[in-house]
């Protein structure tokens, strides 16, 4: 496991036990300083949107970050291609997500199916 990015702290926060008090650490950006493609299309802004309603998070999602990256797991991805499915009339495939789990790649394969 590699980290995306490290982040150096001139001092870690602890507790009155001496140990990391998790509620005072900064909140850190995962994509700080990576430069993000925006949703331009309608497609990739409903998916944006999609993306940041199954992870319940307001972080605005690029076309190229990764889902699991982001904060998403296996279930959250069913939920997700369940959900496009349903959506679109789509029959993506859940396997054909997780071998590029980007907005990009699902904006290739949706796109016979997008409304506009």
């Amino acid at each position: 496991m590699v980290p995306d990015a490290v982040h150096f702290l001139a001092e870690i926060p602890r507790t009155d036990s001496g140990k990391v008090d998790d509620k005072r650490l900064p909140d850190i950006d995962a994509s700080a300083g990576t430069a993000r493609k925006a949703a331009e299309t309608t497609l990739q802004r409903e998916l944006a949107e999609l993306v940041q309603q199954i992870l319940g998070t307001a972080v605005e999602v690029g076309l190229s970050d990764d889902f699991f990256v982001l904060g998403g797991q296996s279930l959250r991805a069913v939920e997700l291609i369940s959900e496009i499915n349903h959506r679109y009339g789509a029959d993506v495939k859940l396997r054909e997500f997780y071998r590029e789990p980007t907005i990009e790649h699902l904006e290739r394969i949706l796109h016979p199916h997008a409304k506009g």
